[in-house]
């Protein structure tokens, strides 16, 4: 199985991620894009949309500012990825649910909905905080240590 993150959700992130490091002081559209290098016309297409997700607030007083709707250890990589892109996992473009398999293959249904609910368990337990601590400090444990399931 192959996990692809498109363009727009890598975008987004980076643009929360960049909001949340300074969650306290609004951020214009060049705070935002210029460090982390984000296409401008294309940031400023994600940004309206995580708006109308409600992960961001605008304030349009003197030039736009952009701050976060909620704390950053509330928004949750998972939850940001299904905004902008939908469903976090398919299988020939079809949610697992979705799916119906015959004879000795029944199996493989059961299987993509387990690899399905441990993907999003992974990407719903790491949030923007989570992130922007472990830039922060490179004696923070792994973000996938600290969520992954012990065997």
């Amino acid at each position: 199985m192959t996990v692809q993150v498109s363009a727009k959700a890598d975008y987004a992130l980076r643009a929360l991620l960049q909001m949340a490091a300074c969650h306290l002081v609004p951020l214009t559209m060049s705070g935002i894009v210029g460090p982390q290098a984000l296409p401008r016309s294309f940031a400023e297409t994600i940004l309206a949309e995580l708006r109308r997700a409600g992960f961001l607030r605008v304030s349009r007083v003197g030039q736009p500012s952009y701050s976060l709707s909620r704390p950053p250890d509330r928004i949750s990589v998972g939850s940001v990825l299904r905004a902008v892109d939908g469903p976090l996992t398919r299988v020939r473009g079809l949610p697992p649910e979705a799916l119906t398999y015959s004879g000795v293959a029944q199996g493989l249904a059961v299987l993509w909905l387990e690899a399905s609910a441990r993907l999003e368990q992974l990407l719903d337990e790491v949030s923007l905080h989570d992130l922007v601590a472990r830039a922060d400090a490179e004696t923070t444990p792994s973000v996938v240590e600290r969520v992954a399931p012990r065997r």
